[in-house]
């Protein structure tokens, strides 16, 4: 089951205001964040001009929070060099998106910004 409306909303405020934050303006044209919802998935991923066509951008997912509606809980993943998701294990679920953003933010390990 997909999102609602108010869900939409929030995770935009929780997950869009961390990725807007987390790069300065000046270096906007270098690296940018963004999300994307799929299904129950959020999917954190960076952006990066190509170095043999900077007018094109490639992105790289690094984190993702998947929602479990009958549980009522979040989980976090990171992307290991293989490409496969993990479980975030410092802090690996959450009924509070944003004690996961805090997670992801704190990257205690640099699973996420290396």
């Amino acid at each position: 089951m997909a999102f609602n409306e108010i869900e939409v909303k929030r995770i935009d405020k929780l997950v869009g205001d961390f990725c807007r934050k987390l790069v300065p303006q000046r270096l906007r044209k270098e690296i940018r964040y963004n999300y994307r919802i799929d299904g129950q998935n959020v999917i954190l991923s960076e952006a990066r001009p190509r170095w043999d066509n900077p007018t094109e951008w490639l992105s790289l997912d690094f984190a993702k929070l998947r929602y479990n509606r009958q549980q009522n809980i979040w989980k976090l993943y990171w992307m290991r060099a293989s490409g496969k998701w993990n479980i975030y294990e410092p802090k690996d679920e959450a009924k509070n998106l944003k004690i996961l953003i805090d997670a992801i933010k704190r990257d205690k390990f640099g699973c996420f910004f290396g």
